[in-house]
């Protein structure tokens, strides 16, 4: 639903150069330009992210959503998208992996986003939670589509909306779909057949970037830089320095930062009135946020009866359904005796905008037992 078909070998780490160094090397035409440029300090890296972490951040706390499953012999994008649709969260996902591929990653979690790492690390990818989207794919690949929507300015955003192409659609399709420019301006994007994609509450040029980004490589090659993961035998500039705010606020950011700072020794973290300012590129930034989020940063039970979510069709026992929807909710899952013959039985879900009560009354229709939810604890028992 939200990957592409064509496949490469994942690549090795490269220093990225941004957009704005690239820029400012055609600026300057004479030595004098030059030392008048670099006076006002318009060649320095470092510039501020638009956008900020926040543990209250939706898309956060669902990625922190308690969450156990096993996806053995379901193909890498399959895999995915159904980890995705548990928490409702926007995937994309890069062109050059194999989403074919059978994945055998054992038992997943503890949370919707260390499944989401386990799932993506069996093809040698990351995962970047970054403006309402989930990125997963080559690092490299990650770390420069990162960069692309951090360097873009609130200001250039666009306005909010949805996006919803079929399967087939073309790059050019699909651009034409969330540009703001007339159909007959659009850049035409190197042909190829995209599945269903289907994105919402994204800003519309961030959308925009997310399709240029599948041709990055490309693009890359056209201006005689060396491809992602290829070291230049040129001169390359120094990696773009990002500053972006972290509004943290559990007692283990301390433990999490201290640990960041010793891996990332380049980086520079301050402290702010709501959180931490942290100076990096983004590959480290990348790290930061794979240290809070498998930390536990963020992480609650959704609420069973106003949190909601959309699940493809699928097929398990209904205690594996009890169990992953309590966890889910932050609850433990308890099976009586009398109910547990019952539980082995095989039940079909699925269903858009539904609470996880919602999806547990159904389970209990469709096997026979009674449902009681507290505080801590879902209790399952023979309905009478």
């Amino acid at each position: 639903m939200y990957s592409f078909p064509q496949h490469s070998k994942p690549s090795t780490a490269r220093k990225i150069m941004t957009d704005q160094v690239v820029a400012r090397q055609r600026l300057i035409p004479s030595a004098t330009t030059f030392l008048v440029l670099l006076t006002l300090g318009i060649l320095q890296t470092r510039s501020l992210a638009a956008d900020r972490f926040s543990e209250s951040d939706p898309m956060i706390q669902r990625l922190s959503l308690s969450n156990t499953s096993v996806l053995d012999g379901q193909d890498f994008r399959t895999a995915l998208e159904r980890l995705t649709s548990i928490g409702q969260l926007n995937l994309w996902l890069d062109r050059n992996t194999d989403p074919s591929q059978v994945i055998q990653a054992g038992t997943l979690g503890p949370t919707l986003y260390m499944a989401l790492k386990q799932v993506a690390a069996t093809q040698n990818c990351v995962v970047m939670p970054i403006a309402n989207v989930v990125l997963v794919g080559r690092a490299n690949w990650v770390d420069e589509v990162t960069l692309r929507i951090m360097s873009t300015p609130s200001s250039k955003k666009g306005p909010v909306i949805n996006i919803d192409w079929d399967q087939l659609t073309t790059p050019t399709e699909a651009l034409k779909m969330v540009s703001v420019a007339s159909n007959s301006s659009v850049t035409k994007m190197p042909h190829d057949h995209w599945p269903e994609v289907k994105l919402t509450k994204i800003h519309r040029n961030i959308a925009e970037k997310l399709i240029r980004s599948q041709f990055i490589d490309a693009e890359l090659a056209a201006t005689n830089h060396a491809p992602l993961g290829q070291e230049s035998s040129g001169q390359e500039s120094p990696a773009a320095m990002i500053s972006r705010p972290y509004e943290l606020k559990t007692k283990t950011t301390t433990d999490v930062v201290r640990k960041f700072q010793t891996a990332s020794p380049k980086s520079r973290v301050s402290s702010s009135t709501r959180g931490i300012i942290v100076e990096a590129t983004t590959g480290e930034h990348r790290k930061l946020i794979d240290l809070l989020l498998s930390t536990g940063v963020g992480k609650s039970g959704a609420d069973p009866n106003r949190d909601t979510f959309t699940l493809k069709k699928m097929t398990t026992s209904a205690e594996n359904a009890f169990r992953q929807f309590a966890q889910t909710a932050g609850r433990e899952c308890l099976i009586r005796q009398d109910a547990a013959a019952a539980c082995k039985q095989m039940v079909t879900l699925q269903g858009e905008n539904r609470t996880l009560k919602s999806f547990v009354d159904s389970i209990a229709r469709q096997v026979g037992v009674r449902v009681i939810w507290q505080e801590k604890t879902i209790i399952v028992s023979i309905a009478p």
